[in-house]
């Protein structure tokens, strides 16, 4: 079973310099070898071993979920400048095996980022792989996903927690000349607009503005960039390498978020 304990112990590894998991293209590849290697592998499992296997997926799953909230507090007191590096690694390196490097202050909020879309990257490699364990051995029942189903969301609006938040968001837009009043199509042209896009969905999510079970991904900000905006992002980089420069950072209040 090597080649699977590589594999999950690579998922439940967050090491070095995090950005190398936010540029998705070069380490999604490394990471496909040791998904088919351990695919592979498991096709000859018996059914104890297979099910030691689910259950360290269990756990390792457990701690991601554990990481979304935590995250958060942390994200949303690096905007409000009360971030304290020592409160992070008490609170989420005790989630991962390995040793992160610590942030540079001057961006820290493109650190925290990365930490996003690393931990997206490998619960969504986990979710595939469990799946797989629970369709081999003749057992085709896909797994459970213990009524967590992620919800379908089409535009922003069916995002947010509370719909007068979302006419508050959509005015201040307007105010600010990103989009135009009443139909909110993206007015704002002007180079890297479609960062922009992204970006101002991330500071959302992390101001808690989304229902609690709405994480953004990629494909996510694409369809709410399209159906809301009327515009068409093709590259998942613009995704990845998104974030919103200081003087944009406080458009979005929080103190109008969640509590």
């Amino acid at each position: 079973m090597k080649s699977i304990v590589k594999y999950l112990s690579e998922l439940e590894t967050i090491t070095g310099n995090v950005e190398q998991y936010h540029q998705k293209s070069s380490y999604w590849t490394s990471l496909k070898k040791l998904r088919n290697k351990a695919t592979t592998e498991a096709a000859i499992l018996n059914e104890n071993k297979k099910g030691g296997m689910l259950s360290r997926c269990d756990l390792i799953n457990e701690r991601f979920e554990k990481f979304w909230p935590k995250y958060f507090i942390q994200h949303k007191a690096a905007r409000e400048g009360n971030f304290r590096i020592e409160e992070f690694e008490e609170n989420i390196y005790c989630l991962f095996i390995g040793q992160p490097e610590k942030p540079r202050q001057v961006n820290l909020l493109h650190w925290l980022h990365c930490w996003h879309d690393a931990v997206m990257i490998k619960q969504g490699e986990l979710s595939t792989f469990q799946n797989h364990l629970l369709t081999i051995n003749g057992n085709s029942s896909p797994q459970p996903e213990k009524e967590k189903k992620e919800p379908e969301i089409t535009k922003l609006s069916e995002a947010f927690e509370d719909i007068s938040k979302y006419k508050k968001v959509m005015e201040i837009f307007v105010s600010k000349g990103f989009i135009y009043p009443h139909t909110y199509k993206w007015k704002y042209k002007k180079s890297g607009f479609r960062s922009l896009i992204f970006a101002f969905l991330k500071d959302m999510e992390g101001k808690d503005y989304f229902k609690e079970d709405v994480k953004l991904n990629y494909d996510l900000c694409k369809t709410i960039a399209l159906n809301t905006f009327g515009i068409e992002i093709k590259s998942n980089k613009t995704y990845y390498n998104s974030v919103l420069p200081p003087d944009l950072d406080k458009i979005i209040p929080p103190e109008t978020a969640r509590n």
